[in-house]
């Protein structure tokens, strides 16, 4: 088996995942933007920064999700997504109160590991076996 092709596969996957999520919280609309961004237990109260926040975060998973697949700044695109998913599992954090609901809320604290995994692995090689851009 080929190991780039498990990455491209992998990247592909992950990156399309994060661009929905993205452009879902954009079709909800402000009053979405606005929740997604009132969150975190460290948003402001302000529901103008809410929405700011929530306008960054659906941003950051669109372009950072985009980044990831084509792998152009490749690691930047990453720092997004893990920024974002930090920040989500600051809220679901919240949401835990045995170890039942400890396991419903870690989905947002596994994709930061795997996007700081992708840090150390790279964007791998396309299919004519050039590096893509990393940086």
């Amino acid at each position: 088996m080929n190991a780039n092709a498990g990455i491209v596969l992998f990247r592909l996957s992950m990156g399309s995942i994060m661009v929905l999520h993205g452009l879902s919280k954009f079709a909800g609309g402000a009053g979405t933007l606005q929740y997604v961004g009132g969150m975190p237990p460290f948003a402001p109260s302000s529901p103008h920064l809410q929405l700011t926040l929530g306008i960054l975060a659906a941003t950051f998973e669109v372009i950072g999700g985009l980044g990831v697949i084509t792998g152009f700044k490749f690691r930047w695109a990453c720092l997004m997504l893990i920024l974002v998913l930090l920040g989500a599992t600051s809220y679901h954090m919240t949401l835990v109160t045995d170890f039942s609901s400890l396991m419903m809320n870690t989905w947002p604290l596994e994709l930061a590991f795997v996007f700081a995994s992708f840090l150390f692995i790279g964007p791998g090689e396309c299919c004519c076996g050039k590096k893509e851009a990393a940086k």
